[in-house]
């Protein structure tokens, strides 16, 4: 049963809510039938308008999302991103992950990038830059603090 209608900002029928599937839930989850609606109304009672309340919810989207990125996930898009170069950079985009893809979405990052953020170190070496694979525990501990930091960001 759905609960997140459109709350009368039409809110609820935002391409970046629903393409990462954050604008459906069941009513137990989200303490009733009127839940966003709710939400919307008391984010318009402290001022802020319908975009504002739209990116806070993307931001909180893309935090609960970020957890449903696994190192694997990361290591894949990295290689497909390897394999095609900087030439095929669209492709690499379009294979990547659905958790990975919806967090880019949200955030309004390329995938690509996203991946390569999380899934690689850059060390400065005397003769130059050296890139290599994070590890899976490095991976998951960066896309966890990603996750505190962005949620603490919508506080400061």
């Amino acid at each position: 049963e759905r609960c997140c209608g459109d709350g009368g900002g039409n809110l609820g029928s935002s391409p970046y809510l629903s393409a990462a599937g954050a604008s459906r839930c069941s009513v137990e989850a989200c303490g009733g039938p009127n839940c966003l609606e709710n939400i919307v109304s008391s984010m318009r009672a402290v001022g802020l308008q319908d975009e504002e309340t739209l990116s806070c919810m993307q931001v909180v989207s893309a935090v609960l999302l970020l957890g449903n990125i696994t190192p694997t996930e990361v290591e894949e898009a990295n290689a497909r991103a390897e394999g095609q170069g900087t030439s095929g950079e669209a492709s690499a985009v379009d294979g990547a992950g659905g958790a990975l893809r919806d967090v880019a979405s949200l955030l309004t990052v390329p995938p690509a990038e996203l991946a390569t953020f999380l899934g690689t170190k850059a060390i400065d070496a005397p003769g130059g830059r050296i890139s290599q694979p994070r590890s899976p525990r490095e991976a998951a501990t960066l896309r966890d603090s990603v996750a505190r930091e962005l949620y603490s960001a919508l506080f400061t």
